[in-house]
């Protein structure tokens, strides 16, 4: 049994901005708790962010690989050259880890050639990837099942004049949907929600509790404390 990402994400994406809302608590494969993380990761110096799903150790891994080993200076050059090392990174993971890894990382940041931001997605499948673009608009993720945007969008009040508010909203109502269903059968909503705004004057980051946030962080011990 190890840790996963699996998450809700919520996301706002415009030519000049991007926002970003996803929740912070990370599970185990039995869909127990496991930790408070951040899920939004930083690169500023690509005016960039990633955000991962599915495997915690894929995604803390993908990061660091980043950092370390890819030259970028906006998200064209980032996802470009991270492309083109993927499939390497992967198949050292395979071998460090002794096992394939699932996830979708997501990637969202300023495209400095087409002055415009642009997010994007790895698909990891047993150890391969596919490379998809987003598009502009509402994006919501999980894309399937319960949870899912024709699912969400009647449920809370999406506010263009208030993006990073009605995002927490949709986080906060996943959870409820989340919460309603069978342990085995969720996704893992809960913890935080870390919104992110990036635009074309900087980077905003803020963090906000949800209601049973300390009732969730005391599970999370509790589980720590058995292991």
């Amino acid at each position: 049994m190890y840790p996963n990402f699996m998450t809700g994400l919520i996301a706002w994406m415009g030519d000049d901005q991007v926002t970003i809302a996803m929740d912070t608590l990370a599970s185990y494969t039995d869909h127990t708790p496991f930790k408070i993380v951040s899920k939004i990761m930083p690169i500023l110096h690509t005016r960039s962010v990633l955000c991962p799903f599915g495997d915690l150790e894929l995604g803390l891994s993908l990061y660091q690989y980043v950092q370390s080993s890819i030259l970028s200076y906006d998200i064209r050059t980032l996802v470009s050259n991270l492309e083109k090392g993927m499939q390497s990174f992967l198949d050292c993971f395979i071998k460090t880890h002794n096992r394939a890894p699932n996830g979708n990382i997501f990637f969202f940041g300023y495209d400095r050639t087409d002055n415009k931001y642009r997010g994007f997605v790895f698909r990891v499948s047993e150890g391969t990837f596919v490379l998809d673009e987003e598009p502009k608009g509402l994006i919501v993720k999980p894309s399937t099942g319960v949870i899912d945007k024709e699912s969400l969008l009647p449920l809370f009040p999406f506010d263009l004049d208030n993006v990073p508010g009605s995002l927490y909203c949709g986080i906060c109502k996943m959870k409820v949907i989340d919460d309603s269903k069978n342990l085995d059968d969720r996704v893992g909503i809960g913890g935080q929600v870390q919104i992110a705004v990036l635009s074309k004057d900087g980077y905003q980051l803020s963090t906000l509790e949800m209601q049973d946030f300390r009732e969730t962080f005391n599970e999370t011990c509790a589980n720590l404390s058995t292991e």
